[in-house]
């Protein structure tokens, strides 16, 4: 299984959260995404054609940024995009593949269902704490007037609570953004915590104007399920899955 499949989004969307497993007929030797873009090893380049094959376009379509964690978000059009520094990608041209990698942060697609528009977006707890999701979507709707209810989200395999344990100095800022609902002690573990990703990235959403029935968050944790690349389980072993979304080629002139 070389994908799992998102749920709850139009269904003339080719996209999809990666694997680490290969398809059949791969010919690489890790089906795996290089941890920043533009780097061109063997194995990311036959990676990469598997989701634009998929996607029935060529790698010329491909749109990917380096990634920081941060809040910048870049809307893709025809144009190459060069390297550019950006955690979230959206667009409103079909045809082109938006991709963002990830480890264990949180994947997220996001679609309309009245307006041609798509995005990716890499949350990971610093681009959570600075609501990455919410600067994503204002920049859509800045730029096209969309009515955020019509869209829906999914977010894709990443680290669960109960995996990511961390110190307080990841935990205050979260439990002051969030009055503590998404943070909790851990067990027997006085100056530990459990920060919930998925549930904060799911409230920013919500606050967005997206509606609870159209946020959908898949079941697996990346550190627990070996399908996928860890970061935390695998360290510096670990490759990259990605996220990913193309709208098919249309005849209409994109909305202005």
């Amino acid at each position: 299984m070389w994908k799992v499949e998102p749920i709850g989004l139009p269904p003339s969307l080719r996209a999809g959260f990666t694997t680490s497993q290969a398809p059949a007929d791969f010919q690489g030797n890790r089906f795996t995404f290089e941890p920043k873009a533009h780097t061109e090893s063997r194995d990311s380049v036959l990676s990469r054609r598997v989701v634009t094959s998929f996607c029935g376009v060529d790698d010329d379509s491909w749109r990917d940024v380096h990634q920081v964690h941060g809040a910048n978000v870049i809307e893709c059009t025809e144009e190459s995009l060069g390297r550019v520094e950006a955690d979230a990608l959206w667009t409103r041209h079909p045809g082109l593949v938006l991709a963002i990698r990830t480890a264990d942060c949180v994947p997220i697609i996001v679609a309309s269902w009245t307006d041609h528009i798509i995005a990716v977006i890499h949350a990971g707890w610093r681009g959570t704490h600075k609501n990455i999701v919410g600067h994503t979507l204002d920049a859509i709707v800045a730029a096209t007037g969309a009515e955020l209810g019509s869209f829906s989200a999914v977010i894709g395999p990443c680290i669960h609570a109960h995996a990511f344990e961390v110190d307080a100095d990841v935990a205050v800022p979260f439990q002051d953004a969030f009055e503590h609902s998404v943070v909790e002690q851990t067990p027997g573990k006085d100056s530990r915590w459990n920060v919930d990703l998925v549930q904060a990235n799911s409230r920013q959403l919500e606050a967005c104007g997206l509606s609870p029935e159209r946020i959908k968050a898949l079941p697996m944790c990346t550190v627990h399920d070996s399908r996928f690349w860890s970061h935390r389980r695998q360290r510096a072993q670990a490759g990259r899955q990605v996220a990913f979304a193309c709208m098919e080629p249309r005849s209409e002139t994109p909305i202005s």
